[in-house]
């Protein structure tokens, strides 16, 4: 039994709000890009899927989402998503 007060972490991190926005993972899938990318074959394609997912232990369905967004430019330096922006930035914008 949790303690009144007591935060429980879930699979996407502390359930009291105090989570990043994304940084740690977007940095991981930024570094998954640049394995991917000095890993090229001959022909200069990418590694497959799963060799990036095994690379980084993490599922196919991950590393497709790590290849569209870098060939979307998204790990290129100064590049913002909405997921880098604070929620009170989002909310004022609206």
């Amino acid at each position: 039994m949790r303690e009144p007060g007591q935060t429980l972490a879930g699979p996407h991190g502390p359930s009291d709000g105090s989570r990043s926005h994304g940084t740690p993972g977007r940095d991981l899938r930024r570094q998954a890009w640049q394995w991917a990318q000095a890993n090229r074959a001959g022909d200069g394609s990418f590694p497959s899927g799963r060799e990036i997912a095994c690379q980084y232990g993490r599922h196919e369905r991950w590393s497709r989402h790590v290849n569209r967004s870098g060939q979307a430019g998204e790990f290129a330096l100064g590049a913002a998503t909405v997921s880098d922006l604070p929620m009170r930035a989002l909310a004022s914008s609206e």
